[in-house]
């Protein structure tokens, strides 16, 4: 597993912040030197929150992008 996400991977939050519960997971839309903008989005895609997260508070869940993965 990576230590560090890339644009676009797919994090889940090892910590509560804002309005997101551990385990959430988001889409990183922006890197920053000391932390990566993170998108959370609803069942229909529609964006609920964007958070400035630390490195240290997620973890990497796929590398892979959803929409690039192969079906099944």
């Amino acid at each position: 597993m990576k230590a560090r996400p890339d644009l676009h991977d797919a994090v889940e939050l090892r910590e509560a912040l804002g309005g997101q519960p551990v385990g959430a997971v988001g889409a990183v839309v922006e890197l920053l030197p000391a932390e990566v903008l993170v998108e959370f989005a609803d069942q229909h895609g529609r964006t609920v929150e964007l958070l400035s997260v630390p490195y240290e508070a997620l973890s990497v869940r796929s590398a892979q992008p959803a929409e690039r993965r192969a079906p099944g």
